[in-house]
C-alpha cells in the first residue's frame, strides 16, 4: 500500500480547513476562500473603521 505523499496530505488538510468556492466570470474564474473566524472579522472591521476615520479626517482637514 502506498501512503499519500506529504504534499497530498497538506493539500487535503487545507481543503478541509479553507471553505472555498469558484466564481465563473466572462474572463475566467477565480477561487474565493471563506474561512474567517469571528476574531479575524472583528479585526478586519476595526482596521476598516480606522482607515475610514483617518480618510474622513484627512478630507475634513483639506476642506477646512
Amino acid at each position: 500500500m502506498d501512503e499519500p505523499s506529504v504534499s497530498d496530505q497538506v493539500g487535503k488538510a487545507l481543503d478541509g480547513f479553507y471553505q472555498n468556492y469558484i466564481i465563473d466570470t466572462v474572463n475566467g474564474s477565480f477561487q474565493v476562500f471563506q474561512s474567517f473566524t469571528y476574531g479575524e472579522m472583528v479585526i478586519s472591521f476595526l482596521l476598516a473603521a480606522i482607515f475610514l476615520l483617518l480618510l474622513l479626517k484627512w478630507v475634513f482637514e483639506v476642506v477646512r
